[in-house]
């Protein structure tokens, strides 16, 4: 019992972060992630996410389900944390046919959540 309540509780806490609230904006605003499962309509942690800190810098790997209006698909969001705002460095997701497509260009991070 005291492992599902602590497992809840880490969850709870990560999806009430900056970091978790900042990768599910970029999903809900991808036109490629509306394109492939229509309008979104749930987002939710999911398995694996991880922490690491190279060079120092904290670095956020986070899978999100999504479910959308005709379809779903788990999307994977990498951030760091740049000048105190997390930002988007890398992005993907898994397509109908289990192909895993970019949704950032290399070098492009995404802008940190409400610029």
């Amino acid at each position: 019992v005291a492992l599902v309540v602590g497992l809840f509780i880490g969850y709870r806490h990560i999806t009430e972060s900056e970091p978790y609230r900042t990768a599910e904006a970029f999903v809900r605003q991808s036109v490629e992630i509306k394109n492939a499962v229509g309008e979104v309509h749930d987002c939710r942690l999911w398995f694996p996410f991880k922490v690491d800190f190279p060079d120092d810098a904290p670095r956020i790997h986070l899978t999100l389900a999504v479910e959308g209006a005709k379809a779903s698909t788990k999307v994977r969001v990498t951030l760091t944390l740049d000048r105190e705002k997390w930002r988007v460095v890398a992005a993907a997701y898994e397509d109908q046919k289990g192909i895993t497509r970019p949704l950032l260009k290399a070098g492009k991070p995404a802008a940190p959540a409400g610029k």
